[in-house]
């Protein structure tokens, strides 16, 4: 259920690489309008394909599962989880979306404190719903959508009330033909990349639910730690585009490269 989730996030994953991309180029040549319109319309964007993926994964969800050849002991279990976390597409691409704003603009502390209290959130409720109140699977899942949505919340309201080049108010919310053809561009190689590697995890997880519960266990468990090991880079990666993005936008191409 989880890797579904990841595989929906990895379609959107290029607009928010774009996304960090142009807002630091823009922030960089002091354009603010320009970063007002690329902000507008990338959470305008992602708010309609949000939507709709979800709509159309909750229709689809139990043929998913079935194609991911899901051990029918952990189906049910698996369609709880998944249904759910459906739920919290939505607040996962606007996380994602406004993190790649604030790196743009040069700064990575304050998503990390958002998310940082959504971690501590979700570990508690995942004690309490999984643990004590005995919801299974489906606790787990909500425990995630609700520390999902509460880092948005705490991301949308601090960036609202400090003084924040996007106003969040429902008439900036406009999408930029021009603007959607440069995220595109820009974050389409990522999005594939990240989407193929993501699909090849899907199908060695397929061939391994073949074997049972007890494999497919095994695999997930792995994938954790695959998950820790790759971070680094991500990381280094994300910093390099924002520094790049800015400098190139300020014309100082000599300290982008």
């Amino acid at each position: 259920g989880g890797q579904i989730t990841q595989m929906i996030m990895m379609l959107v994953s290029g607009l928010t690489v774009g996304g960090t991309v142009l807002v630091g180029q823009y922030y960089g040549a002091r354009l603010d309008d320009e970063v007002k319109r690329t902000i507008g319309t990338m959470l305008s964007l992602l708010t309609i394909l949000g939507v709709a993926l979800t709509a159309i994964m909750l229709i689809a969800s139990d043929a998913v599962l079935r194609l991911l050849n899901t051990p029918k002991e952990a189906f049910s279990e698996a369609h709880n989880y998944l249904v759910i976390s459906l739920w919290g597409t939505l607040c996962v691409f606007w996380y994602n979306a406004l993190s790649s704003i604030q790196r743009g603009m040069g700064d990575s502390k304050r998503p990390l404190i958002f998310v940082a209290v959504a971690c501590v959130v979700n570990v508690g409720l995942d004690l309490l719903m999984f643990g004590a109140w005995g919801m299974g699977a489906a606790g787990a899942a909500l425990a995630t959508i609700i520390s999902q949505g509460l880092s948005v919340v705490l991301c949308a309201v601090y960036l609202g009330t400090h003084g924040f080049v996007f106003d969040f108010k429902l008439s900036s919310f406009r999408i930029d033909a021009e603007k959607v053809k440069l995220l595109i561009r820009i974050g389409l190689p990522s999005s594939v990349q990240s989407f193929v590697t993501n699909l090849s995890f899907l199908m060695m997880t397929t061939i391994t639910n073949g074997f049972g519960v007890a494999a497919s266990a095994a695999v997930a468990v792995c994938g954790k730690f695959n998950s820790f090991g790759i971070m680094p880079a991500i990381a280094m990666s994300s910093s390099v585009s924002s520094v790049a993005a800015q400098n190139i936008g300020a014309g100082q191409h000599d300290r982008a490269v």
